[in-house]
């Protein structure tokens, strides 16, 4: 049976699941589709780093260049 405790915890983590929702779709939805290939890293390390690095540079000048949009719609 169900105390109070029980059904507030409950009712709380249900309540942030359904605020978090649709901000969490549409992040998902943003995602991009081709994730980093791991049977890489067991091939050529250097490789996988190389690619990983290439990437984290390709997203950090994406952002940048959103935020610098922004910036001048402002």
């Amino acid at each position: 049976m169900l105390d109070r405790r029980q059904f507030l915890t409950a009712a709380t983590g249900l309540a942030a699941a359904l605020a978090f929702r649709s901000p969490l779709l549409a992040q998902l939805e943003k995602a991009p589709a081709n994730l980093l290939d791991h049977s890489l890293q067991g091939k050529n390390e250097d490789a996988y780093w190389a690619y990983v690095q290439k990437k984290d540079i390709d997203h950090f000048l994406e952002k940048l260049d959103e935020c610098t949009h922004e910036k001048k719609l402002l």
